[in-house]
């Protein structure tokens, strides 16, 4: 674990809606890991010190899942990541954090790349939904011009 390390999240990946328990020991120290649930899964966050993690963790039913640990220093920074596999029943496993990874650049993450490359040029700024709605006043607009010329043809008939 790093140096600076003062706070743990631990995240439970996966797609199944399940609850999960545990508790961290850190360096002798348990603390009971308070999961909420997360777009990822679930999540819980605890105090560290340098030196030894591990987890003792369980799930409400069998469930083979990926844990993340981050290594966060008290300023919410993250100082390094590790991840493994782990299959989680209804008792509780131990669980030590394989040896964690300094991200290269944990600030400026990548932008998720989309399905459609057109629509991921505009979509990640959120103008998808302007561009949709100019589109529409445009042709309502060109519309409207269109019946004003047929009416005035109309009235100049008469």
């Amino acid at each position: 674990m790093p140096a600076d390390t003062q706070k743990v999240w631990v995240d439970i990946e996966t797609p199944a809606s399940l609850t999960y328990a545990g508790t961290a020991d850190n360096n002798g120290s348990k603390q009971n890991l308070n999961f909420k649930a997360s777009p990822s899964g679930a999540t819980a966050v605890a105090d560290a010190a340098a030196g030894k993690i591990s987890f003792a963790l369980s799930a409400s039913e069998k469930a083979d899942v990926r844990l993340a640990i981050t290594f966060v220093d008290g300023d919410g920074a993250v100082l390094a990541e590790s991840a493994t596999d782990v299959a989680l029943n209804k008792t509780p496993i131990n669980v030590s954090p394989t040896t964690p990874v300094k991200p290269s650049n944990p600030s400026k993450p990548a932008p998720a790349p989309h399905k459609n490359p057109i629509a991921g040029l505009i979509g990640n700024t959120g103008s998808a939904i302007a561009l949709a709605v100019v589109a529409a006043a445009a042709l309502a607009a060109a519309g409207f011009v269109l019946y004003r010329a047929k009416l005035a043809k109309k009235e100049a008939a008469r």
